[in-house]
């Protein structure tokens, strides 16, 4: 809301405390969930390409539910401290509403770097390095001939099954390399104004400054958006594998 306001010209949550709060603390945390959400999604297909069958195992929607339950509650409690460091009017930051000066500033964007960007990356670049791996394995192997009717037709089953792991894994791991590309450079800007916001500034380097955050600001959102260029020409074949 406090976006479509920006646009009239206003923004409440940059002069009311407890709406800057309710805003920061709500973005922050979904947006934690949904990093970590593509992260496990990545250990998940992960699982998926395992040739164990205890691996195999740990992709289901049991455990799926799990993690995303305990995903969403420690996301909850870990961003918590924000309702009390955030406040409206701190002119000293890239926002109005922005974490207090001092310890409080500094906490959040470890916080917040840490768990929403650095972590979740890491997460989707192991397990995507690790499944790519499998999907080589996979490909070396040749299916057992087999000469009679019910033979041809469970390997007339496998090879579909198969293909469709394959594509999935690849938009998965085209997902994990857009998110990497979109957000690093976000966590880096934003860890350098936090850290130099006591240093003097010329006004150029102010401007140059604002509007190179401007552009990366502007990155790291599109990076909530291609998810849904990435799975829709794919719709029917993501339905069928987690509906």
């Amino acid at each position: 809301m406090s976006r479509i306001l920006l646009g009239f010209g206003t923004d409440p949550s940059t002069t009311s405390a407890p709406l800057c709060k309710l805003r920061i603390y709500t973005v922050f945390a979904s947006g934690t969930i949904s990093a970590w959400c593509i992260a496990f999604a990545a250990a998940d297909r992960y699982f998926c390409s395992c040739q164990s069958v205890y691996q195999r195992n740990l992709s289901s929607l049991k455990v799926s539910y799990r993690v995303v339950a305990a995903t969403t509650a420690a996301s909850l409690l870990i961003y918590a401290e924000m309702l009390y460091c955030y406040d409206a009017n701190q002119i000293t930051g890239p926002f109005l509403c922005n974490g207090k000066e001092g310890p409080c500033r500094y906490f959040n964007s470890l916080v917040y770097t840490l768990f929403f960007i650095i972590l979740p990356l890491m997460v989707m670049v192991v397990f995507g390095i690790l499944t790519l791996n499998n999907v080589r394995k996979l490909n070396r192997l040749v299916a057992p001939a087999s000469s009679t009717t019910r033979g041809s037709t469970a390997l007339a089953r496998t090879v579909p099954s198969k293909k469709r792991d394959k594509q999935l894994t690849k938009m998965l791991l085209v997902q994990v390399l857009v998110s990497t590309i979109l957000t690093v450079p976000y966590s880096i800007q934003y860890l350098y104004s936090t850290f130099s916001a006591g240093i003097y500034k010329s006004p150029l380097q102010v401007a140059t400054e604002n509007l190179c955050f401007a552009l990366i600001l502007d990155l790291f959102w599109w990076g909530f958006g291609t998810s849904f260029y990435i799975y829709t020409p794919a719709l029917y074949l993501y339905n069928r594998a987690y509906i």
